[in-house]
């Protein structure tokens, strides 16, 4: 249900005149905030600004129904060249999946007068960002609403011989900065290798992931498919291949079988999982 301040619907009955901006709101699952309107000027609410210098942004008509559908529609972002998300243009950011399972909220602001935000702020839409696609001039992404969140299966638990948890969750309980590992890229790297001079031993970072955290890639992270040799195997490939002397860290995986986590985490007593249950067809 939409509600707005008490100074809002005042001045709306009063039928007193209004100017108005939308303001967008892209929350990345990691954490990064971009604000932006498709107002020729800033706007600038509390602490937080909307820019004006951003892409074009295109959305359907809003809707209001009762019921637990859960309702779904589609933004168009038509960014230039110059236009940024996060410190990557929003073609690379939508290539890297840095959008999907985002969040996107939609807010509308009244002013008397140019700047003055007293009225508060009005709910038009919002939700999770799901499915992107287009070409690059023309990013279309498909947003659902909160309900969404409501469409898992139950009993979320199942037993099962494999873990349940993800590694470094709350049920896992291990820190994932104390797994780390930090490195430097050496020569002959690729978009798909990255070459290090570390000694841990095969596969210890596979399912893992690398972030970097300096150079051109500053930021990037992928999964690593495989490593040996101090190469790192990842998936999917690089925007660009990496620079000797870059920095990164990497982070080991887990494949959550019980003897992995046994003997490379020491963390059985978190062990999420019923390694001895029989198989369906041999259960009595």
């Amino acid at each position: 249900m939409k509600s707005a301040s008490a100074g809002l619907i005042a001045h709306l009955n009063a039928g007193r005149a209004f100017k108005r901006a939308e303001l967008w709101t892209f929350t990345l699952a990691g954490g990064a905030v971009a604000r932006f309107t498709p107002l020729d000027r800033d706007v600038k609410v509390g602490a937080d600004t909307w820019s004006a210098n951003g892409p074009n942004l295109e959305r359907p008509a809003s809707t209001l129904a009762a019921g637990l559908d859960v309702d779904t529609f589609t933004v168009t972002v038509r960014p230039r060249i110059t236009d940024l998300i996060a410190g990557l243009t929003w073609p690379v950011a939508a290539r890297l999946g840095l959008l999907r399972f985002s969040r996107l909220l939609i807010e509308r602001v009244y002013m008397p007068d140019w700047g003055d935000v007293s009225l508060g702020k009005l709910y038009i839409m919002g939700g999770w960002m799901g499915k992107v696609s287009g070409p690059p001039t023309a990013i279309e992404i498909e947003i659902n609403s909160d309900l969404e969140r409501l469409n898992v299966k139950q009993p979320l638990d199942v037993f099962q011989p494999q873990c349940r948890h993800t590694l470094f969750d709350a049920g896992c309980g291990l820190s994932k900065a104390a797994f780390k590992i930090s490195g430097t890229v050496t020569s002959g790297s690729t978009v798909s290798q990255v070459n290090s001079a570390l000694g841990q031993p095969a596969d210890w970072f596979a399912l893992g992931q690398i972030v970097f955290t300096s150079g051109a890639l500053a930021g990037v992270s992928r999964v690593v498919k495989s490593y040996a040799g101090g190469a790192f195997q990842v998936i999917p490939p690089l925007p660009s291949a990496p620079v000797a002397g870059a920095g990164f860290d990497a982070f080991p995986g887990c494949d959550k079988l019980q003897a992995t986590c046994t003997s490379k985490f020491s963390n059985l007593v978190n062990f999420g999982a019923e390694p001895y249950t029989p198989a369906p067809e041999t259960a009595a």
